[in-house]
């Protein structure tokens, strides 16, 4: 009898450990469901990404500058090819000796049918700035940059830019230099 129970108990201690170990009992049903079809879900970030036509040539390299030359443009055009859409700004970044004080400058927006430099074909839509280089020289940054009115951009849209700049009439501005870099920042909105 007391090899019966010792039996009975190893085998009982064997199934025990074949539960244990397997996790319990095991069902013949189960249920899947999910969702993306194998493939997976996806995910893809927006991106902002504004071009200019400049092919890497200055605006103006004008040197001698005399207060009864004419008035001196020049036009750029910034193209946004960003994905989401964006609001832009336009500042920049002057180094002077003094005469950006003397130095007007005028800023307009439109549209042109001709290529960088040439202002042939430009149409102004709306004026962004008319002052003095030294008025331009605080707009430093996104924050206190010149908003563009046409804003939002969107994918492939273009903005023509004419800037005109001319020398006031003082003696106060011989010899003195400025150079400047203008600077369109897009954002995602």
């Amino acid at each position: 009898m007391a090899t019966r129970i010792r039996s009975f108990l190893a085998g009982a201690l064997v199934v025990g450990l074949i539960a244990f170990v397997t996790g319990g009992t095991y069902s013949a049903f189960f249920s899947r469901t999910s969702n993306g079809d194998g493939t997976g879900n996806r995910f893809s970030a927006g991106t902002v990404h504004l071009v200019d036509n400049d092919s890497g040539s200055l605006m103006f390299n004008m040197s001698g500058m005399r207060p009864t030359d004419a008035p001196r443009t020049s036009c750029i055009t910034v193209t946004y090819n960003g994905s989401l859409d964006a609001a832009v700004h336009l500042y920049g970044t002057v180094s002077s000796t003094g005469v950006e004080q003397y130095i007007n400058l005028k800023i307009e927006v439109g549209t042109t049918t001709t290529g960088f430099g040439d202002c042939s074909g430009f149409s102004a839509s709306q004026t962004l700035f008319d002052a003095t280089l030294s008025g331009f020289a605080a707009k430093t940054d996104w924050t206190s940059g010149l908003i563009d009115p046409l804003s939002p951009w969107t994918t492939g849209q273009s903005r023509a830019y004419r800037f005109t700049v001319s020398l006031q009439n003082t003696s106060a501005a011989q010899g003195r230099t400025a150079t400047v870099s203008f600077s369109w920042e897009a954002r995602n909105l």
